[in-house]
């Protein structure tokens, strides 16, 4: 899907060959229900991966803020990637909490407190994917409808 599927803020077209709907901006239970109508797999991934995504970026920072590494490694893909250090998820986690002194957590929420963007190179391949806007983190939609903290980016 082309980034100028999604025309302005204020007006949204959708073209379905035979019938045009036009949905205001202010009216996204519209959109949502286009988009349960639709019957795209990519309509409905997406649809779905938005709407958990704030839900998942509300827990993941919380658990990140109060180091609550239950939460937060439930919260880790399974083949978490640190492309920088090449270690495995509780790896990773151990080494932060061994560089806490240094500031490690810290700089860690300062990244998630920037926020996410979407990664369309890596989206375009299949798997939903936002990046840390300073591009040291990211995140997956994985096929189990959950998003996950995935790894680190590698240097």
């Amino acid at each position: 899907m082309s980034d100028n599927y999604f025309k302005t803020a204020e007006q949204i077209h959708v073209d379905d060959n035979e019938n045009k709907e036009q949905f205001p901006a202010d009216s996204s239970s519209n959109l949502v229900s286009f988009w349960r109508r639709s019957g795209s797999n990519l309509c409905k991934q997406d649809c779905q991966c938005q709407s958990r995504l704030a839900g998942f970026w509300q827990q993941f920072t919380a658990a990140a803020n109060k180091n609550d590494r239950v939460a937060f490694r439930k919260m880790m893909a399974p083949n978490f990637a640190d492309d920088s250090g090449g270690l495995k998820g509780t790896e990773w986690l151990r080494f932060m909490d061994e560089n806490e002194r240094q500031g490690s957590w810290r700089d860690f929420q300062k990244s998630l407190a920037r926020g996410t963007i979407v990664h369309k190179a890596w989206s375009s391949k299949g798997v939903p994917t936002r990046i840390t806007k300073d591009q040291f983190y990211y995140f997956e939609f994985r096929k189990d409808g959950k998003w996950y903290f995935a790894g680190v980016v590698g240097d």
